[in-house]
């Protein structure tokens, strides 16, 4: 029942984008920052798609293994 509840929400970890757990394996999702590449300063990942929501599920989906490929041995899968 907690972890219902728990999935459910929606957090303010780290004061930017919200963190949330994916349905299908329960990973908790957040962005990443990255740094390297060309690039002058550091770039927060996944970057969003022109009009896409920076707090979007899909975005954050963007980062790990996808549905139905669970490669988290500890997956509630």
């Amino acid at each position: 029942a907690l972890a219902g509840r728990l999935a459910a929400r929606r957090f303010d970890g780290h004061k930017g984008r919200r963190l949330s757990f994916r349905d299908w394996d329960g990973q908790l999702r957040q962005p990443l920052w990255l740094t390297g590449g060309g690039a002058d300063e550091p770039v927060e990942v996944p970057r969003p798609a022109p009009g896409e929501s920076i707090d979007s599920d899909p975005l954050l989906d963007r980062l790990g293994a996808p549905a139905g490929d669970d490669r988290c041995p500890g997956g509630a899968s």
